[in-house]
């Protein structure tokens, strides 16, 4: 090989390798003069007015402060929570930049505009993807560790060492999804009326029964326990717009449900029934209380928490899952059953079933059907009790003397022996 051809060929390997290093370099994370500062320094949260989240589908998620507090335009102005407000602005304004990430694509992000009460942008963020570090653990793929993001005005690209997942303009992120709930008090009885049928049921020594539970019916108890938690932890997929009526919501022909708590307070929940176009149903709930003890004390205190239920809730029609919707909707023919041999021999008056097993009534001698013969007012052995007539003792009064005999044994039953059985 010539020299003139080792030339050409160690030049155009220095070229290779010049342009490699450039790509490397400009798709390489480094170190930016701006990273550990904050990337919005100059932000004061308390002029925050406004919240706007822009998804990369266009949908836009705006959070609004007013003398009412955070609502969300979303839910029809239903209140934000206020301590996931603080921890998201907070968020921003302590966000510091990272390593820069030079050439990385921000196609399609999420924007975050934070603004002030006259409109005007106070922080602005894009978000785009996430960072994923490999797992030092062999097989276990990797996971999220970091955004890259952009600040408005800057055309550098950022890693920083939060996820900022909730600030991907979820509502859920922003907002407390749990319906308010009854609070200390229990329940003790519950009234359904659903599709023309009204059922009861009270609770006592912490047993559900139907309050026309016929005899030869036993309680279906898989079916009750959803009693006791129905109206607690109900959580909401989304409200309902005002401007509809009841019957556009489905809510005139829906079930009813009456909770009566041990404080006197009833909560009112109503129900509407499946729909064709949605899986969730209208849910709509209000308190009530109507004194009925001289307790002023407890009066007051009963009162005022009604008032405040019936603050957060009563401006509402909750959207919650149809499966959620079925514990206030159940039937009298799903809570009672056919009682069984078994059962009808361990069930008590209150309808609940006994661990107990009845004793075996057989045909014995009356002594073992029925009680023991009194004792005899001496020192000497109770006479034991058989057919004959046990004779009376010098010191035993006249009318302790005259006890009857038992009837002898035959093939019925004794009658009290089997009344114990019952």
């Amino acid at each position: 090989m010539t020299s003139k051809k080792l030339a050409m060929l160690a030049g155009a390997a220095v070229v290779l390798v010049g342009l490699a290093f450039l790509s490397g370099q400009r798709n390489a994370v480094k170190t930016p003069a701006a990273h550990g500062k904050k990337l919005f320094p100059q932000l004061d949260v308390s002029q925050v007015a406004t919240i706007e989240i822009t998804k990369p589908s266009g949908d836009t998620l705006t959070l609004t402060s007013s003398d009412a507090g955070w609502t969300v335009s979303a839910l029809h102005g239903y209140p934000a929570d206020l301590v996931k407000i603080r921890e998201n602005v907070l968020k921003l304004a302590e966000l510091k930049a990272g390593q820069e990430a030079p050439g990385r694509s921000m196609a399609n992000p999420t924007t975050i505009r934070l603004k002030d009460a006259a409109g005007k942008t106070l922080a602005e963020l894009a978000l785009g993807d996430q960072y994923m570090r490999k797992s030092d653990d062999m097989g276990f793929g990797s996971y999220p560790d970091g955004r890259y993001v952009t600040v408005e005005g800057r055309n550098a690209v950022y890693l920083v060492d939060d996820t900022l997942t909730s600030l991907d303009g979820d509502v859920t992120d922003w907002v407390d999804m749990q319906i308010p709930s009854p609070s200390g008090s229990t329940i003790r009885a519950v009234e359904i009326s659903n599709a023309g049928e009204e059922i009861a049921l009270v609770k006592t020594n912490g047993t559900w029964k139907l309050v026309d539970l016929g005899p030869d019916e036993a309680m279906e108890t898989s079916k009750t326990y959803s009693l006791d938690t129905a109206l607690s932890y109900l959580r909401f997929n989304g409200i309902a717009d005002p401007a509809l009526t009841d019957d556009a919501l489905g809510l005139s022909t829906g079930a009813v449900y009456r909770a009566v708590y041990a404080d006197g307070i009833t909560y009112t929940a109503r129900i509407s029934g499946s729909t064709t176009n949605s899986s969730d149903r209208a849910f709509r709930i209000a308190a009530s209380f109507t004194p009925t003890g001289t307790n002023v004390a407890e009066n007051v205190s009963a009162e005022a928490k009604v008032n405040e239920f019936n603050a957060k809730t009563s401006r509402w029609t909750y959207l919650i899952a149809s499966y959620n919707a079925d514990k206030f909707m159940l039937t009298r023919s799903s809570l009672a059953k056919p009682k069984s041999k078994d059962e009808d021999a361990n069930v008590n008056d209150d309808g609940a079933t006994t661990d107990e097993t009845p004793e075996e009534t057989s045909v014995a001698a009356p002594d073992e059907a029925t009680t023991e013969a009194p004792e005899a007012a001496s020192d000497e052995k109770p006479a034991e009790t058989t057919t004959e007539v046990p004779e009376a003792t010098a010191d035993a009064d006249p009318a302790e003397a005259t006890t009857e005999a038992p009837e002898a044994a035959s093939d019925e039953k004794p009658a009290e022996a089997v009344g114990e059985a019952k």
